[in-house]
């Protein structure tokens, strides 16, 4: 198939990249490396390092680390700007081989000795938190914190700050937008560490704070066995509606089955208590939602009596 289209159309840069594959996984190794420079001959300017690290990928998939890691560094060499992006290329790969060992050193071992980053190195901290945060190494997020801050200390010129700053913003806004609150946060935190003075970053990390304590606060009521399912279902809906994504609310949708759904809705007597307690035990997310609560309260106290009512008011 690959062959077909390379001879139908020369220049097909997939079809390349197919055939090199096929040819790897038949150990024709001299022919793979023939055919990888007919491909950086057809590559585009700009695409010399996702090239490298596809090349880097398929060895490692055939089973080849060894050869993977020379070609990253070799990369990291010709590419010193980019190695932030050869680097990620290849933690992908390897935790998508099951190597997540191999794939937390990645990162560390591309940075250079303490005291010798460059302001440009911001991106490859970057990529180690999110390794950090994709391997759930949480337990080490000290070291992690650590070894940024020693460098950020390190950045004293301004148009250098402007660098990284510039670099962690982008993450912030970036995590803020697909509800990844907490590595949001961790990204602004650097920021305030190199501005603690700068107001826009000020308010932007009290927005992330208190969206953090809303999401604790939701968090610990999904443990609560003592809430009645249906409450949860509308703070978990109201939260995502609000700081993530009216697209993701169909996901929701889905957790309670329909028939379920219906039969949890007739229940107005447990439905208040669970708002009752929502205000006793979560006062931030009846706060933050305190107009829904209260709609939601004069629907279901419709349905029961008076001595009732008086229970929860």
């Amino acid at each position: 198939m690959y062959q077909q289209a390379v001879d139908i159309m020369p220049d097909n840069l997939p079809a390349h990249l197919g055939l090199a594959e096929v040819e790897l996984s038949q150990g024709n190794f001299d022919i793979f490396d023939e055919r990888f420079e007919r491909i950086f001959s057809l590559a585009p300017e700009g695409l010399e390092v996702p090239l490298y690290m596809a090349r880097a990928v398929m060895y490692l998939e055939a089973d080849y680390p060894e050869k993977a890691n020379a070609i990253f560094l070799s990369t990291c060499e010709q590419f010193p700007e980019r190695i932030h992006e050869a680097a990620q290329i290849l933690i992908t790969a390897l935790v998508d081989c099951g190597m997540d060992e191999e794939a937390w050193e990645m990162p560390v071992s591309a940075l250079p000795e303490s005291g010798q980053e460059k302001p440009e190195h911001v991106h490859l901290f970057i990529v180690w938190v999110y390794t950090m945060a994709r391997l759930n190494k949480w337990n080490l997020w000290s070291q992690v914190q650590s070894r940024i801050r020693k460098f950020l200390k390190s950045i004293t010129n301004e148009a250098d700050k402007q660098v990284v700053l510039t670099a962690f913003d982008e993450q912030v806004e970036m995590m803020y937008e697909v509800g990844a609150f907490r590595l949001s946060e961790i990204f602004i935190n650097f920021m305030h560490g190199i501005a603690p003075k700068n107001p826009a970053i000020k308010e932007k990390r009290s927005k992330i704070q208190q969206v953090m304590l809303l999401e604790k606060e939701l968090n610990r009521m999904a443990r609560d066995f003592e809430m009645f399912p249906l409450v949860f279902h509308e703070a978990q809906r109201s939260f995502v509606k609000e700081f993530v994504s009216v697209e993701d609310i169909a996901d929701i949708e889905e957790e309670i089955p329909f028939d379920l759904l219906e039969e949890l809705q007739k229940m107005d007597e447990e439905f208040l208590a669970g708002i009752n307690r929502v205000k006793k035990k979560y006062p931030l997310i009846y706060r933050q939602f305190k107009d829904k609560w209260e709609q939601l309260y004069e629907e279901h106290a419709k349905g029961v009596s008076r001595e009732v009512r008086r229970k929860f008011s």
